[in-house]
């Protein structure tokens, strides 16, 4: 960022072609940069990097659907594994009836949907058979068939993956798509505490405001970041940026390898290290065992 290291000029260029290369680039320097520098508050143009503009190669969100709501929770454990439980309430708001919902993931894992474990239920947590329309390495679209859907009715469904070693401690970034979205609500569950965690509203190719991130520490001595956000003003998406993490040498001893068994009431429980190739067994237990407790809650839809 030479031109913007001593705030020498604040300058914005049309929008690049996506098909140019440079736009990318030249986006991050020419117009996100100056935008930044006038913030009281410090980014790393390092971490912030093109990643953050990739989301715009994905399609238009579609015209014939609107999202009164949308939540985005995710958990990050030790190796940046990540595992996501997204959701949607989906209102038809066009003249005529539908027949199916498009999902659209832009991710920067290469793996294919079966290697991510990609999964669509219900509000009822009843696995829905999808079609996939598209497996590229970043860009993925399937789509959720619900016979006919009357104009004004709502659909509400729970969609799952997990991206493998996704996540940058030392510094990184998340999208979240907020197109057409009343309200959104981001939930991000850390393994580790993150130093100067923020967020961003963006819209068309800029950043446009920060946004409030609340931080608070578990049971576990995980960390949670909550970000709600009334998209009154229809923003794009909203970005997450952090900067590292708090290294805290009480919890490394998760880093080796544990084996305890432990005794509740009438219950058993063994406590160990999981391997690389237990992820996904653990990944579609924690699932099952989310979906039942959600069925005893009493609440109805919860993003």
């Amino acid at each position: 960022m030479p031109k913007n290291r001593a705030k020498l000029k604040q300058e914005f260029y049309d929008r690049f072609s996506h098909s140019d290369a440079s736009f990318f680039e030249h986006h991050i320097e020419d117009v996100w940069a100056p935008f930044l520098l006038e913030q009281p508050f410090s980014i790393r143009m390092k971490i912030l990097g093109l990643d953050a503009l990739a989301w715009m190669q994905l399609p238009p969100a579609p015209v014939r659907l609107s999202f009164p709501r949308r939540g985005y929770h995710c958990r990050i454990d030790r190796l940046g594994n990540y595992f996501a439980r997204y959701s949607a309430v989906v209102q038809n708001v066009s003249a005529d009836s539908i027949d199916r919902i498009p999902i659209h993931l832009g991710t920067s894992s290469p793996e294919t949907l079966t290697q991510t474990q990609f999964t669509v239920q219900d509000e009822n947590w009843k696995r829905i058979a999808v079609h996939v329309v598209s497996d590229e390495p970043h860009k993925k679209l399937v789509e959720i068939p619900v016979g006919a859907m009357p104009r004004g009715s709502t659909f509400s469904f729970y969609y799952y993956f997990r991206l493998s070693r996704a996540i940058n401690y030392s510094g990184d970034i998340d999208f979240f798509d907020c197109r057409k979205t009343a309200f959104c609500e981001i939930v991000i569950n850390s393994f580790y505490r993150l130093s100067g965690p923020q967020a961003f509203t963006m819209r068309s190719d800029r950043l446009i405001d920060r946004v409030n991130v609340t931080e608070s520490r578990n049971a576990n001595e995980s960390y949670t970041y909550l970000i709600s956000h009334d998209n009154r003003l229809e923003d794009d998406g909203v970005l997450f940026y952090f900067e590292g993490y708090v290294d805290d040498g009480s919890r490394m001893k998760f880093a080796y390898r544990t084996n305890q068994v432990v005794t509740c009431g009438d219950l058993t429980v063994e406590i160990r290290n999981i391997r690389e190739d237990e992820i996904t067994t653990i990944s579609t237990l924690e699932r099952e065992i989310e979906g039942k407790r959600r069925t005893c809650d009493a609440g109805g839809f919860d993003g």
